[in-house]
């Protein structure tokens, strides 16, 4: 799975105990919100880290596999955001 997967990943979520890595193309592609988060006019960076304080590891997981899934992307678009 992409979230276990160090080395097919540009960006790393970070959390108190946890590290999840991805693929920013791919959560681009299912979210605008990612797209416009990686794309529109930041830096690029080769491997971005996104500290996460306000959610659980636990539910970016879950809200992850929806998000890359395009099933149920209203719901974890509403868990994430």
């Amino acid at each position: 799975m992409l979230l276990e997967d160090e080395e097919l990943s540009d960006i790393t979520f970070s959390f108190v105990w946890e590290r999840f890595h991805a693929d920013k193309l791919v959560l681009a592609a299912q979210s605008t919100v990612f797209e416009t988060r990686f794309f529109d006019g930041m830096e690029k960076n080769d491997r971005e880290i996104i500290v996460v304080t306000d959610m659980e590891p636990k539910v970016f997981k879950v809200a992850y596999v929806l998000i890359i899934n395009s099933a149920g992307f209203n719901v974890a678009y509403h868990i994430i955001w």
